[in-house]
């Protein structure tokens, strides 16, 4: 059975009337956490284990880790490299989950997960210099106190996605993202302020349980705790990634690239003896 976006959008080949966002970022929520937990959530989190084990080692032993890169410069350099490798790991999973809820989207339902792979590392090189480039863009918009910051994230905050998706360079990426908001801006504000409450009302219920725990275990929490906490808000980082797809391809509508389901092949005929 056909997805809705794909009976609004793809199946009639012309724009679906406007529908609520909050209709749109729920596809991409029941895609992740009801119709495909396995490929949205559990493997772009192995993915994102370096990340996860990087992040909770340090927050652990924050002092003491500080103190041997400063007298270490090796492990200085093995840190950093570390942490490279763990953002390689943690954008493929943001591709893979970007391709993957689009398929579900479009046509209702996933390719094999190696036929998956195979086009997450396809079109990698371009979607992680379009993420570093996006990075960067806030990162100096938020130095110049913040608001040019939000302009990047509402005209560009959908280039990984349509990088992930193929179809446009990575000048084209930040130009198409533009295109999907233009004229729709009120929409995107609304989205934005769905998705914004969520994470202020999740950052809250996160704050109170780890304050238990702190409270709990004193100054010597243990590091599975802090495991926990770094895998929680990685779980929320995919979510989000599923949500924002599905919302950039209610956006774009028929402008919005998906790639071409590929089917498998046909098994060769058993020659008769």
């Amino acid at each position: 059975m056909a997805s809705p976006v794909a009976l609004e959008t793809w199946d009639t080949g012309r724009p679906a009337a406007p529908r609520p966002v909050s209709r749109a970022l729920g596809d991409g929520l029941r895609a992740a956490l009801v119709d495909d937990p396995v490929g949205l959530v559990l493997i772009p989190l192995v993915f994102s284990f370096p990340n996860i084990a990087l992040e909770a080692i340090q927050a652990r032993y924050l002092s003491y880790v500080d103190e041997q890169i400063l007298r270490y410069p090796l492990i200085a350099i093995a840190l950093s490299a570390g942490w490279a490798f763990a953002l390689v790991g943690r954008l493929i999973g943001q591709a893979l989950v970007v391709r993957r809820t689009a398929q579900w989207a479009a046509r209702g339902e996933s390719l094999p997960m190696e036929t998956e792979l195979s086009g997450v590392f396809s079109i990698f090189p371009k979607f992680l210099v379009v993420s570093l480039l996006f990075m960067i863009a806030v990162a100096i918009g938020l130095v110049a106190i913040a608001i040019p910051a939000i302009f990047v994230v509402m005209l560009w905050g959908f280039a990984g996605q349509v990088a992930a998706l193929g179809g446009y360079g990575i000048f084209g990426s930040f130009h198409a993202s533009r295109e999907a908001v233009r004229g729709k801006l009120g929409r995107w504000i609304k989205a934005a302020a769905l998705v914004l409450g969520s994470l202020f009302l999740l950052a809250m219920g996160f704050g109170l349980i780890w304050s238990g725990v702190r409270e709990g275990f004193g100054d010597d929490v243990p590091l599975v705790c802090f495991v926990l906490a770094a895998a929680a808000v990685e779980l929320v980082s995919v979510v989000f990634t599923a949500a924002w797809t599905t919302l950039y391809l209610d956006l774009a509508g028929a402008r919005a690239h998906v790639p071409e389901h590929v089917h498998e092949p046909a098994p060769e005929p058993v020659p008769s003896h």
